[in-house]
């Protein structure tokens, strides 16, 4: 078979073609990465100033299609595009400082992240009372579902309803929980609002161990979002049980 030199010298030219104009999009591709990332710091430079934070403001107020307003909206954006919550706090939990918030002092109520509180206290009590049982009062049984379905009478280890608290939220075991350590619910509650005010907790008020709505002279059962922060934060890294909260 005749080889055709024009036709092989084509293809070689063909090849070096394409891969010429691979190598212009690369750099193309490279330069406009470089001029957004240049742009994007020029935008930090600015906005780190009090001048520059007060024009950035001005660009991202009503100016969608102000190159200069979306740069300071991608390097500095007041909100994550998926934030769905009313309330908000990222927190670094090495120190405490809050890195980002949305209406992190609103006042809400807060459910069944109580039992988060409830926990701790249990695994810090239980410190000096490991195999402590306690023994389920009408109280406990009458919970509200989601619930156990515990029954008056029966004898549990506080130990175990911890599972029962934080695996499935459920009420009956809060409140046996709570009863089993203090007492009652109301002398309960004492010990989860003295905890949140050695924690740094302002805007605090607990009432029931379950998170249940409930109402007294000190206000209704609330938190914040940057107080349920800080709790959390105690409970897996200042927390003497930090380890036994984590496993659990």
């Amino acid at each position: 078979m005749k080889r055709r030199p024009h036709k092989i010298v084509s293809v070689v030219l063909l090849v070096v073609l394409i891969a010429g104009m691979g190598m212009a999009c690369c750099i193309q591709s490279l330069e406009s990465r470089n001029k957004r990332w240049a742009e994007n710091t020029e935008t930090a430079g600015k906005i780190l100033t009090e001048s520059g934070k007060k024009e950035a403001q001005k660009q991202t107020d009503g100016t969608e299609n102000d190159a200069a307003a979306q740069n300071a909206k991608r390097v500095f954006g007041d909100e994550p595009a998926e934030l769905y919550a009313r309330s908000a706090v990222l927190m670094d939990a090495d120190s405490g400082r809050v890195l980002f918030g949305k209406d992190t002092d609103v006042v809400r109520p807060m459910a069944s992240t109580t039992k988060i509180m409830t926990c701790i206290l249990a695994l810090e009590y239980l410190r000096e009372h490991p195999d402590q049982t306690i023994e389920v009062s009408d109280q406990a049984a009458s919970q509200p579902k989601v619930h156990l379905g515990m029954q008056k009478g029966e004898v549990f280890y506080i130990k175990d309803l911890l599972y029962s608290l934080m695996l499935e939220s459920h009420n009956d075991s809060a409140v046996a929980v709570a009863e089993g350590i203090a007492g009652s619910v109301e002398e309960f509650a004492k010990e989860m609002n003295a905890k949140a005010a050695e924690i740094g907790c302002k805007n605090t008020h607990f009432i029931t161990p379950n998170g249940l709505d409930a109402e007294d002279e000190g206000g209704v059962h609330s938190t914040t979002a940057e107080d349920l922060a800080k709790i959390m934060r105690y409970c897996i890294m200042t927390s003497g049980e930090k380890e036994t909260f984590l496993e659990v």
